[in-house]
């Protein structure tokens, strides 16, 4: 899944930004929304804007992008969040690939031990 606007768990689910406090889903919103995509000869490019429901989760203007992009035999993988407020915004993106290579190889090892 990919995660946007925060990676991991907020203590009580909740968190204060300018004196409001908000609540937010583990690992925030964007895996459980549906993007809007589009696509061209090489790239598929997903795409989330701010709308009344990810401001009562996160007060802030922006443009969430996931962009697949077929290069030779690759694929190439951007993630970007543009920023339409007039304020600093805080964010953080993953897709969780790392844990999923992680428990490959843990299962690698496992199978290579028995």
């Amino acid at each position: 899944p990919n995660l946007f606007p925060y990676i991991a768990r907020l203590t009580n689910g909740m968190y204060t930004y300018q004196g409001k406090t908000y609540q937010m889903q583990i690992h925030g919103f964007v895996m459980y929304r549906a993007l809007n995509g589009t696509k061209n000869d090489n790239e598929l490019c997903f795409e989330l804007r701010a709308d009344e429901e990810t401001y009562k989760q996160y007060p802030f203007q922006f443009v969430y992008r996931i962009k697949y992009r077929l290069e030779e035999n690759r694929v190439c993988i951007t993630y970007e969040v543009e920023n339409q407020d007039t304020k600093k915004i805080c964010a953080t993106v993953s897709d969780m690939t790392c844990l999923m290579m992680m428990r490959l190889f843990w299962e690698i090892q496992v199978l290579a031990s028995n």
